[in-house]
């Protein structure tokens, strides 16, 4: 994979991680249960754009609230920060991911070339511990 569609996985990974955070971290309960294997996925609240937004960085918000028309808030702005955070965040992660296969399939490379690339490199045939035993085999020779 391409190290910048790697890169922009990183969003998501914050927002799991962030999530996790909040519902089993915080709470002495589900910490015990999560140790234990036993984690309650039932109870498992994903955080929104907006709640992380207003609780960690509110006057910013407020600054961009103030900056934009109250309808053009409501209707394009608010959906978008009402959506879970990891799904935003995911997105930039798709993205990458259709533009880097766009361009192996536009260079003519087939995306799988890569995996059999990684694979076929060692196709030799020698199993030995060390490389190339065989051809340089010592020969004993002794003086009778």
């Amino acid at each position: 994979m391409h190290p910048s569609v790697s890169f922009m996985s990183i969003p998501f990974i914050a927002a799991l991680g962030h999530d996790l955070y909040i519902n089993y971290y915080l709470d002495e309960d589900n910490l015990k249960d999560l140790k234990m294997l036993r984690p309650n996925i039932e109870d498992f609240r994903i955080t929104d754009l907006g709640w992380v937004w207003n609780e960690y960085l509110p006057t910013s918000m407020e600054v961009m609230r103030d900056s934009f028309a109250t309808e053009t808030w409501v209707n394009y702005i608010d959906p978008i920060l009402q959506t879970p955070t990891m799904i935003v965040a995911i997105v930039p992660f798709l993205i990458a991911l259709v533009i880097a296969g766009i361009i192996h399939v536009v260079n003519g490379d087939n995306p799988l070339s890569l995996l059999k690339m990684k694979f076929s490199k060692n196709k030799s045939k020698n199993f030995s511990v060390y490389k190339g035993e065989k051809e340089k085999s010592f020969k004993y020779n002794r003086k009778d």
